[in-house]
C-alpha cells in the first residue's frame, strides 16, 4: 500500500462517479447526416487541447438515435477504450460536449465533484496508464466492475486548508 499524502484520502470510483459503456454504432451512412456527435475509439487520436473528444467526429441524426436506442453522455465525461486492441493505445479523452459513445469505450461521468472535478481523474487516468487495467494482453479489456472498484487517491476537501482537486 502506498502512503497518501497528509490529509489525502482513498476513494473507489463508484464512490465518486458512474461507470457506464456506450452502445453499438449505427451502421450505414444513412445515419451520420446530423448534428449530434458520436465518439467512436479511433476518434480518440484526435483530440484538442490534448484532452477533449468530438471536434472530428461523425454526427448521428435523431432517427439513429431513437433506432439504436442511443443514450447521451454529458460533455466533461471520462472516455477511453475498454476493449480490444485500442486498449493497447491508453488513449483517454474528455467529451468536448454532449454525446453519444461507441460499445467499445468506457464512460467515467463525475458525480461528487465536491471531492473530485473530472479534469483530476482524467490526468489520474492518464497516469496511470488504463492499459494497465486490462487483464489479458493478447485479448485486452477493461471490466466495467473494475473500474468501479478501483482505489484512487484524492486531496483534502475544498474547505479544509489544503484544496481537493480544485482550482
Amino acid at each position: 500500500m502506498i502512503e497518501l499524502p497528509n490529509g489525502w484520502d482513498e476513494f473507489k470510483i463508484e464512490d465518486i462517479a458512474t461507470v457506464d459503456s456506450g452502445q453499438g454504432a449505427p451502421q450505414g451512412d444513412e445515419w451520420y447526416n446530423g448534428s449530434k456527435t458520436f465518439v467512436k475509439a479511433g476518434d480518440l487520436n484526435a483530440l484538442t487541447e490534448n484532452k477533449y473528444v468530438g471536434n472530428f467526429c461523425l454526427k448521428v441524426n435523431d432517427e439513429a438515435i431513437k433506432k439504436y436506442n442511443l443514450k447521451e453522455y454529458s460533455a466533461n465525461c471520462i472516455v477511453f477504450p475498454k476493449s480490444g486492441m485500442s486498449v493497447k493505445t491508453d488513449n483517454i479523452a474528455l467529451l468536448k460536449s454532449d454525446s453519444y459513445v461507441v460499445n467499445h469505450l468506457a464512460v467515467i461521468k463525475v458525480t461528487k465533484n465536491e471531492l473530485c472535478i473530472p479534469e483530476y481523474l482524467f490526468y489520474l487516468f492518464r497516469r496511470i496508464r488504463i492499459s494497465n487495467l486490462s487483464l489479458n494482453d493478447s485479448y485486452p479489456s477493461i471490466r466495467l466492475n473494475d473500474i468501479r472498484k478501483l482505489n484512487i487517491p484524492l486531496p483534502p476537501p475544498p474547505h479544509s486548508k489544503q484544496n481537493r482537486c480544485h482550482s
